[in-house]
Formats: structure tokens, C-alpha cells, sequence
């Protein structure tokens, strides 16, 4: 059975770059649909990951997809383990 990516040119910067521009169009959207504050929510992701971790803070990446999830996104995490690809659900 031939893998679920079979690109043979996989780009992950271009991959990232995309991400993160879907990521700010769902934010521009839910700026003016309800007034989403992106700064707040990340905030309010960091402090309730430090909370449940024991202090330890989220990568970039985490606080990425978590606030994708919250704007109603579809995501897909590839990560090695040990990386606490968890944290959404933590976060959420």
C-alpha cells in the first residue's frame, strides 16, 4: 500500500509558511466574526499548559495548532515522540 503523503518533494518550510497562513486568515476571520483576540487566547494556552505541565512551556509549533483547533481547523501533527504532541488536548 503506497503512503498517505506520497509526494516526493516534500517541502516542510513551504508547509509551515502555508499553515501559519491558513492559521492567520482563521484569526483575521474570527477577529471580525466575535472579536477573537489571538494574544489573549495564546495567554490563556500558555498559562493553562504551565499549570498542567508543572511550569514547562509550550514550543511555537503547540501553541500553533492548539489555537488552530480552538478556531475550528482540521490539523494534522506529525512529531516525534517524546515531544508532547499531547499539549493540544492539554491546552484545550
Amino acid at each position: 500500500m503506497p503512503p498517505v503523503h506520497s509526494r516526493t518533494n516534500f517541502d516542510h518550510d513551504y508547509e509551515v509558511a502555508r499553515s501559519l497562513r491558513i492559521l492567520q486568515e482563521a484569526c483575521d476571520s474570527a477577529v471580525k466574526a466575535c472579536k477573537y483576540n489571538s494574544v489573549v487566547t495564546r495567554a490563556i494556552i500558555v498559562g493553562e499548559f504551565e499549570q498542567q505541565t508543572g511550569g514547562k512551556v509550550p514550543y511555537p509549533w503547540q501553541l500553533d495548532v492548539s489555537e488552530a483547533l480552538l478556531l475550528g481547523l482540521n490539523c494534522s501533527v506529525i512529531a516525534g515522540t517524546s515531544v508532547m504532541h499531547q499539549t493540544c488536548l492539554v491546552a484545550m
